[in-house]
C-alpha cells in the first residue's frame, strides 16, 4: 500500500468494509437530548438508535471534525512518512472539509515534505461512500495517490 485513505462517518461505510479495505473513518459527533454521541467506535450511536430517538421527538445536531482532530491524524501519518488521501464530506454541508485544509497547512509547516491530499466530494452518505470505494479500488489496483485523487476528482461531478 502506497498511501492511507481517510474519510469521515458521513460516508456511511460499514466498519467491516472500512477495516477490510484499510480505510480510516473519522467521526463527526451528534448532539441529542443534551448528550454528545460519537459516530465511530465501540460506543457509537447507531442509525437505529438515532432514528428511534428522532421518532420520539428528539432533534439531533451534528458537529464537524475539528482542526485539532485532523491535525493529530495528519501529523501521525506525516511523522511515519505515510502519504494521505482524505475523501471529505461536502464543504457546502459542513465545515469539516475546511478544518481538514487548515490542519494540513499546520502539519505542512513542520513536515513540508508530507503528502496530504484532500478532496471535497461535494457529496454525503453513499455518494461520498461510493467515491471512497472507488479510491480503495484504485489503490488496490496499484494506482498512486496522485492517480487515485485525479480519478476521484473526475468522478465528483458525476455523483
Amino acid at each position: 500500500m502506497t498511501f492511507k485513505i481517510l474519510t469521515d462517518s458521513t460516508a456511511d461505510l460499514s466498519e467491516s468494509w472500512a477495516q477490510e479495505n484499510d480505510v480510516q473513518v473519522l467521526g463527526l459527533t451528534i448532539q441529542l437530548d443534551g448528550q454528545t454521541y460519537e459516530t465511530v467506535g465501540p460506543d457509537k450511536l447507531t442509525g437505529e438508535q438515532l432514528l428511534a430517538k428522532m421518532e420520539s421527538g428528539s432533534k439531533p445536531t451534528t458537529s464537524q471534525i475539528n482542526v485539532g482532530q485532523f491535525e493529530d491524524v495528519f501529523r501521525q501519518y506525516a511523522q511515519e512518512g505515510t502519504a494521505v488521501l482524505y475523501v471529505a464530506f461536502a464543504s457546502a454541508l459542513s465545515g469539516t472539509y475546511q478544518s481538514a485544509v487548515m490542519a494540513r497547512e499546520m502539519v505542512l509547516e513542520d513536515y513540508p515534505n508530507a503528502v496530504i491530499r484532500i478532496i471535497d466530494t461535494k457529496a454525503a452518505s453513499m455518494g461520498e461512500g461510493l467515491l471512497v470505494m472507488k479510491a480503495a479500488e484504485a489503490r488496490a489496483a496499484g494506482q498512486t495517490l496522485e492517480q487515485t485523487a485525479d480519478l476521484i476528482e473526475s468522478l465528483v461531478p458525476k455523483v
